[in-house]
């Protein structure tokens, strides 16, 4: 089957096929086979669509990191659906938002979780772990067509008003990606690859090649001496992190005990945000001489875009590393600041044009229009970072020429945040910034102006304010609330400006 034909799920039944028995899953010290697997994402698919789920429909997934996470997503795909992550982590109301915007046709969730989804009649909620109703569902007789071009997943991104938009992947979008990962490394039978950051991105890469895949925990993902022990004690051979998460890892125990617990690892893919070369520096000294470090550069519209080897890239006079070179099917100009045509080398704004690029954003044809662009008889993503291309096509991502940044990974867009404070909070103008250069210390801090009727106070020694993070939370995800809060009466302004 060509890449340009398969779909995700049938690509993982022909890998069961070959290994049933092989170890499939291991969470919370338990474990699936790929034979286990196949089946009951084989019953959940028949289950699902006994309540109408078809081809490009929607089926929501909200639940914390775990092997039913897993069964929900391949069981949404061989349904002929797109599985969408809901994010525990989102307040009750944005997940009420993202469901009237979705519609999905079924939720597939946790008993403890069910509270929070509200009573939508039209919704079918499967808590997976209590209602075992869709466990040993034969398959029908109807079976939907599916092809690269239908839609795979739906992730919600923020948005510069912070509204989320959904990004509808296509099973060929994420298969190029992968299958461009796949040239750097391949996953093979007895790879022990663990995933947290980038879940629903991570997850299946491995389960196409025959590895295994290692659930960490939530709780454990960002506490780095819990995270080196499981890496450890697992002989995890395959990680993604973010950089500023590495550091933390790095500041956690002596080289020599990070030596030791980081010895299984054989591949270290980071992402999510700039690798400074003093980070590079500090990890080769801890991680084992012959593990492959690879920087990629990934973004929800067109998943996977640049790859690099790390290890044995010359970085001399170097601040920042690059992300690297285009994959195989993806091509990447800069739009340089005043210019009107796309140029193969030089600075400015990136865009991406490729078989990784998204269909677009559900139901959100104004932002489509304005961000899927096309130039040069091609279809672009406008990405919002600044990059340089060199003569040699290797690319360098400098930051952003809009109002989004990286911190821990996360992408947050200042914007959103403001306009929130504004809209729900009380507070008649605003500027949110991010404080401390090092991305480890990285926090937000909103510069805020009351409305006369406000009522919410502000602790001016601390900067903390209980009553700003209580509105707010009801509205943004634990990331995107500001740390520190700074009132002023009005906000100064620049003449230049």
């Amino acid at each position: 089957m060509s890449l340009v034909q398969a779909c995700l799920h049938d690509l993982f039944k022909a890998q069961a096929g070959r290994t049933p028995d092989a170890v499939a899953v291991v969470a919370h010290n338990a474990q699936m086979t790929y034979s286990d697997l196949d089946r009951d994402t084989d019953s959940l698919a028949e289950y699902l669509r006994h309540y109408g789920v078809d081809t490009d429909d929607r089926v929501g997934v909200f639940m914390e990191t775990c092997s039913e996470y897993i069964v929900a997503c391949i069981g949404a795909l061989k349904a002929g659906a797109a599985f969408m992550p809901l994010a525990l982590e989102s307040p009750d109301n944005l997940i009420k938002s993202i469901l009237a915007e979705a519609t999905p046709r079924v939720i597939i969730t946790k008993q403890k979780y069910i509270s929070r989804l509200g009573g939508d009649s039209s919704t079918h909620v499967l808590a997976i772990d209590g209602d075992q109703s869709w466990r040993g569902v034969n398959s029908g007789a109807h079976q939907p067509t599916v092809s690269a071009s239908n839609l795979a997943f739906v992730p919600y991104t923020s948005g510069t008003t912070g509204d989320p938009k959904g990004v509808m992947q296509t099973h060929g979008a994420v298969l190029s990606s992968y299958f461009g990962r796949y040239k750097y490394s391949s996953c093979q039978a007895g790879d022990r690859v663990a995933c947290n950051i980038f879940f629903i991105w991570e997850f299946l890469r491995p389960l196409l090649k025959g590895g295994t895949v290692y659930v960490i925990p939530d709780d454990v993902m960002f506490l780095p001496r819990s995270l080196t022990r499981l890496i450890f004690e697992n002989g995890i051979t395959e990680i993604l992190l973010t950089p500023s998460l590495l550091q933390a890892i790095m500041n956690s125990a002596d080289s020599e005990t990070l030596r030791t617990e980081l010895n299984s690892l054989r591949v270290v893919w980071l992402n999510g945000e700039v690798v400074t070369v003093s980070c590079l520096e500090r990890a080769q000294d801890v991680f084992p001489k012959a593990a492959l470090l690879f920087n990629t550069y990934s973004i929800s519209e067109t998943h996977d875009v640049c790859t690099v080897d790390l290890s044995t890239l010359p970085l001399d006079g170097k601040d920042v590393c690059p992300v690297g070179l285009p994959m195989d099917g993806v091509l990447v100009r800069v739009l340089p600041d005043g210019a009107s045509n796309l140029a193969p080398f030089g600075t400015g704004e990136l865009y991406i044009a490729g078989r990784g690029l998204a269909r677009g954003y559900l139901e959100r044809p104004d932002m489509d229009r304005q961000k899927f662009v096309h130039m040069d008889g091609e279809r672009y993503y406008s990405t919002g970072d600044v990059a340089e291309i060199d003569s040699q096509g290797m690319v360098t991502v400098k930051g952003r020429n809009d109002s989004m940044v990286k911190i821990r990974g996360y992408s947050i867009y200042l914007g959103g945040i403001e306009e929130t404070l504004k809209k729900h909070c009380d507070v008649l103008d605003t500027v949110v910034t991010v404080e401390a250069e090092v991305e480890a210390a990285k926090r937000l801090l909103a510069y805020v102006v009351r409305k006369p009727e406000a009522t919410w106070r502000v602790d001016a020694k601390s900067g903390t304010s209980r009553d700003l993070r209580n509105l707010i939370e009801r509205y943004l995800p634990h990331y995107m609330v500001p740390s520190r809060f700074l009132e002023l009466e009005e906000l100064p302004i620049n003449e230049l400006t």
